[in-house]
C-alpha cells in the first residue's frame, strides 16, 4: 500500500502546485509524531502563520506526546500548497473531508465534523 495517491491518474495540484493533504486525528499520539519532520520539512519550502504546540491524547498509548497543531494554521510557498484535516474527536474516520482543493478552487471546507485550517496557496 502506497501513501502517495494521484487523483484521476494525475498528481494532486493546486495552481499548478503540488499538494500535501494530511489527514489526522489531533490526538493521535503516532500524527504528533509525523507532525515533526512534517512541520521541519514544510518548513524548507514555505512559513507557518499561527502554527501552535500541543500534547497528544492522555488516555492512548504514548500519552502527553509533545507536538504541533495545525488548527488556525496558515501556510504560505510558492512551491507547494499543504491542507491539513485534523479531526479533534477521539474516535475512527469514517469518511474523509470534502476536498474542493483538487479541483482548483480556491475555496476550502470540510464536512461538519471536520475544521479546516486555511493554507494560502
Amino acid at each position: 500500500m502506497s501513501y502517495f495517491a494521484f487523483y484521476n491518474g494525475s498528481p494532486w495540484e493546486v495552481d499548478g502546485k503540488p499538494l500535501i493533504l494530511y489527514i489526522v486525528a489531533e490526538s493521535c499520539p503516532y500524527c504528533a509524531a509525523t507532525r515533526w519532520p512534517l512541520t521541519v520539512t514544510l518548513m524548507v519550502f514555505g512559513n507557518f502563520g499561527g502554527l501552535s504546540y500541543m500534547m497528544s491524547s492522555s488516555t492512548y498509548v504514548f500519552p502527553d506526546m509533545p507536538t504541533f497543531t495545525y488548527r488556525d494554521v496558515k501556510y504560505s510557498s510558492p512551491y507547494v500548497v499543504f491542507q491539513p484535516y485534523e479531526d479533534r474527536a477521539e474516535r475512527p474516520l469514517t469518511t474523509p473531508p470534502a476536498i474542493t482543493l483538487l479541483c482548483g478552487s480556491s475555496s476550502r471546507r470540510g464536512s461538519s465534523s471536520w475544521t479546516s485550517p486555511t493554507a494560502t496557496p
